[in-house]
């Protein structure tokens, strides 16, 4: 496996990880202004905020400790062809395997914004998106830094057209190059 130092890191707006980043909290006028839509169906809510600022500081709880939900890494392989892909945004899902009984992780190569929910301090993300991988090896991630992540959320008026709260926060930036092939 290649060094750090040879990492060719697409991504510009990566945080190395000596510089952890503190949490960013949502006002009723910031939250308002990232999700204009939403706002004029439903009107922002501090329920909303307080919401919104509790999934951040479930994701602060874990950043830059290990590979968890909502993580956001590079993932690099080659397709059927031997041509090398790399996806800069692939999200991590989930730390369990579906149907798969052994720990694993779970990853989006190109996933829509993922919906979260809170459970037990913990964020659990619902994604969706382009081809999926699993990997059992833990130690195939290496931490490079952070980056913002997007995440949304069922507001105030719950599941409803147009009812969806977005919102960013930092979370770990991982490299991980698949030896499989990649689609």
């Amino acid at each position: 496996m290649e060094t750090k130092e040879k990492r060719d890191i697409v991504r510009i707006d990566v945080i190395k990880p000596e510089f952890r980043p503190k949490p960013e909290y949502y006002t009723l006028p910031s939250l308002r202004a990232e999700n204009s839509s939403y706002n004029l169906d439903h009107k922002v809510t501090q329920y909303d905020v307080n919401k919104v600022n509790r999934l951040i500081d479930c994701v602060h709880s874990y950043i830059g400790l290990s590979v968890q939900q909502g993580d956001r890494m590079q993932a690099v392989g080659e397709n059927h062809k031997g041509e090398k892909r790399t996806y800069t945004n692939a999200l991590i899902q989930d730390l369990h395997g579906g149907y798969c009984r052994e720990r694993a992780v779970n990853m989006c190569v190109e996933p829509y914004v993922p919906f979260t929910e809170e459970d037990c301090g913990r964020i659990v993300l619902s994604a969706s998106g382009g081809y999926w991988l699993g990997e059992k090896n833990f130690k195939a991630f290496e931490h490079v830094g952070y980056v913002k992540g997007n995440f949304c959320t069922w507001g105030h008026c719950g599941g409803c057209a147009n009812g969806a709260v977005r919102f960013k926060t930092y979370v770990n930036y991982w490299y991980y190059e698949n030896k499989e092939k990649i689609y």
